[in-house]
């Protein structure tokens, strides 16, 4: 990756970092609507993609950025097992969340899922969900991006940038 590219994309992660932190705060403080910003900003941070000649491109931040990138796996209540070994993003990005209001969905398709049908980046009316599916979605759209926040912000700390 070219020295600029590098750099532009270093600094799309840290605005990106940014927004996620302050949607979250926003719906900490009662706009739970804000998880749909959140999941948008999940997107570009992990798992945003295109096709270009047919082909996959990746497109997310991270991957591009920090291509060794290792996180908790999930325990099986929901919370991130700090103790294991960490796995690889694609890895994490493909475990499957329990999801008490249908049948499961990987990390990775949840966030498509709100970004793609429920106001992150498209609305799709044709399927709307139902508010309690909305509602386990929001929450697990805003524990996903505190656990990343949390990452990011301790990668930061580690390795500064400059």
């Amino acid at each position: 990756m070219e020295d600029i590219s590098a750099e532009l994309l270093e600094t799309y992660l840290a605005e990106s970092l940014t927004i996620l932190r302050t949607s979250l705060e926003l719906a900490r403080q009662g706009q739970w609507f804000f998880y749909r910003v959140a999941a948008l900003q999940l997107r570009i941070l992990l798992c945003d993609s295109a096709r270009l000649h047919n082909q996959p491109l990746e497109l997310g931040l991270l991957p591009r950025l920090r291509p060794h990138l290792e996180l908790h796996s999930l325990n099986k209540d929901g919370t991130f097992n700090l103790s294991a070994p960490p796995i690889s993003l694609q890895d994490w990005l493909n475990q499957s969340l329990l999801l008490k209001s249908g049948s499961p969905l990987t990390i990775r398709r949840l966030i498509r899922e709100v970004c793609d049908h429920d106001g992150g980046a498209h609305v799709d009316v044709r399927t709307p969900l139902p508010p309690e599916v909305r509602q386990e979605q929001a929450e697990w759209i805003f524990r996903i991006g505190e656990y990343i926040v949390s990452v990011l912000l301790d990668i930061s700390t580690e390795h500064p940038r400059g």
